[in-house]
C-alpha cells in the first residue's frame, strides 16, 4: 500500500493556512441569515397564539381530550398584545429557494416581560422564496441554535 506524505514549509504553509481560514470564514458567514418583515410577522403571530392559549401545545391538549372522550373546551379568543422583538438573530443554511433557520428572539409584550416569563426563546423558521412565505415550525433549544455554527 502506498504512503503519501505532505509537508508544507515557508510561504506554502502560510498559503495553505490562509486558504483553510478563508474556507472556514466563508462557511461561517453563510450560517448567518437575515429575516424580513414577513418573517417577523410570522414570529409575532406564533407568539400571539401561544400567549393567548391557541398555541400548538394547547391545540394538542384539546385533541387529546377529545380522543379520550372528555368534554372539549372552546379555544379562547386571541387577545391583542404588542409583541416587540428587542433582539432577533438567525442561524441556518440555504440561501435560495428554501431556507431553514433557527431564530433567537428576545421578546417584550406590552412593554414588559412576556406572560410565560421567558424573554429569550428559540424557534425553527422556514422561508420559501417563491412566495416569500415564512412559517414557524416549532420551538428550538439554545443548544440547537449554537450547534448550528459547528461544522
Amino acid at each position: 500500500m502506498a504512503e503519501y506524505n505532505f509537508t508544507f514549509r515557508g510561504w506554502k504553509a502560510l498559503a495553505a493556512l490562509a486558504l483553510l481560514l478563508a474556507v472556514f470564514a466563508i462557511w461561517y458567514a453563510w450560517r448567518f441569515q437575515s429575516i424580513g418583515e414577513a418573517g417577523r410577522a410570522a414570529l409575532a403571530e406564533w407568539l400571539l397564539k401561544d400567549y393567548s392559549g391557541r398555541g400548538q401545545k394547547d391545540v394538542a391538549k384539546i385533541i387529546q381530550d377529545y380522543k379520550a372522550g372528555l368534554p372539549v373546551q372552546p379555544l379562547p379568543e386571541i387577545k391583542p398584545m404588542d409583541i416587540e422583538f428587542t433582539s432577533l438573530s438567525a442561524l441556518g443554511t440555504g440561501k435560495y429557494a428554501y431556507r431553514k433557520m433557527i431564530v433567537r428572539v428576545t421578546i417584550t409584550v406590552d412593554g414588559g416581560p412576556p406572560p410565560d416569563g421567558k424573554s429569550t426563546r428559540y424557534f425553527y423558521l422556514n422561508h420559501y422564496s417563491l412566495g416569500d412565505s415564512w412559517t414557524v415550525s416549532g420551538e428550538a433549544s439554545a443548544y440547537s441554535y449554537y450547534s448550528t455554527l459547528l461544522p
